[in-house]
């Protein structure tokens, strides 16, 4: 490819020398370099390359230092857009942006949920936003908010309005989030289509909330017959596994002031202005800082073991509970990793985002297997009931699976369960009561504090066997199996839920289901599975 666009281009009619030079030092530089950079400059100029702009406003040498400069003695300054990276420590978009931004640097936060958080995962995400607001401002910085609910059409269009408005050199997105790794495409097209804009160089840090860099997924990947790449999650774990975790960046000293603009921060909400259900959501999970982060990832979970779960196993105990300060970045996975938590469970969140990123029916919430979805309805006995009635008691912890009703009620109560019981509930919904997936996965998505779209998409789409990787594990979901597991529900199933009076009224008039029915309706579903 190297080669064949360097030929392309001497080739090309109206091409000069010197810019023939530039362009091919840019494309040897970009297979030298992990961090996706676009430069602008007016409208009919785009490269794809390592911090390089073609324009004579701007030095364009291997050395960084001469380059970061400008001809005309202009200042350093960036803009860094924060997404889902809610931290100051081992976060390498604000490492960059303190390189580029010597002179000035904003920091900008989109709130894209509503006037108040809706939603457990809404709510830590505010939460998140305003401890980093407090951090950066204890560095005479500050989080710059835009609120895209008052009066912006988009997020694109509200950073584009900043960004004419400062006129950074650099303009650096966090895309570790795989739900906003395409971001930096559209906000490259509305910046080449703003006549006000010109000579900013657009960053992109994709490895912001991975163990391990993107582009080492491919080589961790399998080989089908005919040779292509196979998505696997065995041959990944086994290929990851044994790979060194490179140290976490240090934190910052000092950082540079903010750029001056007419354009004053927006609000943002308060994590409790969505009500007393939000208060005592953050009373039950405590700080939510990175201090608070660091703890959890060193507490040990389990009983003989330096290494913890994010909470899989055991006990839902309080210091172990990590996965939300992951989702929103609070902590990194380098962090967490050093920290003691268990690799495989950092690196099923990295082949969880590379499956959301490589595969487009993931994103779009269809299934990967069409053919297969919905093949759990088909198999007979039933239970009673109407679907409705079924998916409330599921949702509520009325099924009469002591297990999974447990579960139900603390995802109610915290937001959170352990993975092991999401897995259970899971089978219960789709093989038990014969359920959409899709019913879950939404569930989830408004119930779970560390609600990931990836990570919930892949673990719903491989419930309802229409997904990637499948493998039938036969999870017993009706009945219990251990003493953790009695002492488990024994702590949730009969804890009372505080719910609105409208759902309240809606399940008074569902009654759980006897345990004898759903020990028949278990067994013959998991031995036509099986078959």
């Amino acid at each position: 490819f190297l080669v064949s666009s360097i030929i392309a281009l001497n080739h090309h009619a109206t091409m000069k020398n010197r810019d023939f030079f530039i362009m091919t030092i840019a494309l040897v530089k970009l297979f030298a370099t992990r961090s996706f950079v676009i430069g602008l400059v007016g409208k009919n100029h785009f490269h794809s390359g390592p911090c390089f702009l073609l324009s004579s406003k701007r030095h364009s040498t291997s050395d960084d230092n001469t380059f970061l400069k400008t001809s005309d003695g202009s200042n350093k300054t960036s803009l860094l857009w924060v997404r889902t990276c809610l931290r100051i420590s081992d976060n390498e978009a604000l490492a960059k942006a303190i390189e580029y931004g010597q002179d000035g640097m904003s920091v900008v936060f989109t709130w894209e949920r509503g006037e108040v958080p809706s939603t457990p995962s809404e709510v830590f995400e505010c939460a998140a936003a305003h401890k980093l607001d407090q951090k950066l401002r204890s560095f005479g910085n500050h989080l710059k908010i835009l609120n895209v609910n008052k009066g912006t059409h988009n997020a694109i269009s509200a950073v584009c309005t900043v960004i004419s408005q400062l006129q950074p050199n650099t303009v650096l997105i966090d895309t570790a989030s795989s739900e906003t790794f395409r971001d930096v495409e559209d906000l490259q097209s509305s910046l080449l289509a703003n006549e006000k804009i010109s000579n900013i160089q657009l960053i992109s840090i994709p490895d912001n909330g991975n163990l391990f860099p993107i582009d080492c997924a491919p080589s961790a990947l399998g080989r089908s017959r005919s040779g292509g790449r196979m998505l696997r999650w065995p041959t990944f774990l086994s290929n990851m596994n044994g790979e060194p975790v490179s140290l976490p960046i240090p934190s910052p000293t000092q950082l540079p002031p903010p750029l001056e603009s007419s354009h004053h921060s927006e609000e943002l909400p308060l994590p409790t202005s969505a009500g007393a259900w939000a208060e005592e959501l953050l009373e039950r999970w405590g700080v939510v800082s990175e201090e608070e982060a660091i703890q959890r990832a060193a507490a040990s979970e389990q009983e003989n073991t330096n290494q913890t779960s994010l909470g899989n196993r055991g006990f839902s105990n309080k210091n172990t509970k990590l996965s939300p300060y992951l989702r929103w970045g609070v902590i990194s996975p380098r962090q967490a990793y050093h920290a003691g938590v268990r690799k495989r469970d950092l690196l099923w969140r990295d082949w969880s985002h590379l499956c959301y990123r490589t595969v487009k029916p993931l994103r779009l919430g269809e299934p990967v297997l069409p053919f297969l979805d919905g093949c759990c309805t088909l198999i007979t006995p039933k239970l009673g009931g109407d679907e409705d009635s079924l998916f409330t008691a599921w949702c509520f912890g009325r099924t009469g699976a002591p297990l999974v009703d447990a579960g139900m009620r603390q995802l109610w109560h915290e937001g959170w369960m352990p993975r092991r019981i999401r897995l259970i509930a899971a089978s219960c919904l789709v093989e038990g009561l014969g359920l959409n997936w899709r019913k879950g996965r939404d569930w989830f998505k408004y119930t779970l504090i560390d609600h990931d779209p990836a990570i919930n998409e892949l673990m719903w789409q491989n419930a309802g066997f229409c997904g990637i990787d499948l493998f039938y594990r036969g999870l017993v979901w009706e009945s219990v199996g251990s003493r953790d597991d009695q002492d488990y529900v024994n702590r949730w199933a009969s804890r009372d839920l505080h719910l609105p009076t409208s759902i309240e009224k809606g399940i008074s008039s569902c009654p759980p289901y006897p345990c004898a029915d759903l020990l028949s309706v278990a067994k013959t579903r998991r031995q036509e599975f099986q078959r």
